[in-house]
């Protein structure tokens, strides 16, 4: 399987994209649901749109070659790439490390956004977060 994508290919995304901007964020509703289940959604959200996504589990392997803090998801957008700390709604509070790696990225122009939902993902995907 190739990551390289014809122009045609990349055309036929963007219409995608730009099609599902509005209608899928209003279908969704907020739920409180475990990391584990809004990575699944997210990764599923990102694979049916044709969007490269890097989201793993912080597993004792993934630790040792990540630096603490390391945000959760990477997804690469045209033009951009959205960082995502993933967090359960009730409570879900960022380490220390994750809040020094977060004020890194924002010096570096490239913010961390947490993300409790779905809908928050999809608000930040398509512009209205």
């Amino acid at each position: 399987m190739s990551l390289r994508y014809t122009p045609e290919e990349y055309l036929e995304i963007e219409q995608r994209l730009n099609n599902n901007r509005f209608k899928e964020f209003q279908k969704i509703e907020d739920e409180d649901a475990p990391e584990s289940e809004l990575a699944k959604k997210i990764r599923k959200h990102c694979k049916e749109n044709g969007l490269p996504c890097l989201i793993f589990p912080q597993t004792p392997d993934v630790k040792k070659f990540l630096p603490p803090g390391w945000p959760d998801g990477t997804i690469l957008l045209k033009n951009w790439v959205l960082f995502l700390e993933l967090k359960k709604v009730k409570g879900g509070r960022k380490s220390k490390a994750q809040k020094e790696m977060a004020l890194l990225f924002a010096f570096l122009g490239n913010p961390i956004h947490e993300c409790k939902t779905y809908k928050r993902f999809i608000e930040l995907l398509y512009g209205k977060g």
